[in-house]
């Protein structure tokens, strides 16, 4: 599960991303800038005309054992790499948003918990903070007993 680099012990999955890492070039750099720019055009921009902020899961399965690596099946899905399990926050980070992570349940089979990622528009941090102080409030009860969310992949909208 470790590989020692330079002295150091990283993950298999950190050397693998240095590796690749290392073959990027600036075709492959303009390529990526495009798909953000489209990113940026056709979803940033126009899911905040109508919503202040969304609500994700903060992974898309529940916290699994520690020996694995990462899931490597979710439901019937195969995981081609250890991004898969939790590509459901991509979005976010991609778009440079402001985001904040709050509990939402806690697993009846291992009693352990998952999170709930509120993000908005970019500058409206302390219209997103505000919010994610409400919704822990609102939901006070949820962090001092045990509680379980229908679904992980359920996605919560807040108007």
């Amino acid at each position: 599960l470790l590989l020692e680099k330079r002295g150091k012990i990283i993950k298999e999955e950190l050397a693998w991303e240095i590796e690749r890492g290392k073959h990027i070039n600036n075709d492959d750099l303009e390529r990526a800038r495009e798909v953000y720019r489209r990113f940026e055009d056709t979803w940033l921009r126009q899911v905040f005309d109508e919503f202040d902020a969304l609500a994700i899961p903060s992974a898309q399965v529940w916290p699994f054992p520690i020996e694995w690596r990462y899931p490597e099946r979710i439901s019937s899905t195969p995981m081609d790499s250890y991004h898969r399990w939790m590509e459901v926050c991509v979005p976010v980070s991609f778009g440079g948003l402001p985001c904040v992570t709050l509990p939402a349940g806690i697993n009846d089979d291992n009693n352990l918990s998952i999170g709930v990622q509120l993000f908005g528009k970019r500058k409206d941090d302390a219209k997103l903070l505000i919010l994610a102080n409400d919704y822990y409030e609102v939901t006070e009860d949820l962090h001092s007993k045990v509680a379980v969310a229908e679904s992980p992949n359920a996605c919560l909208t807040i108007r």
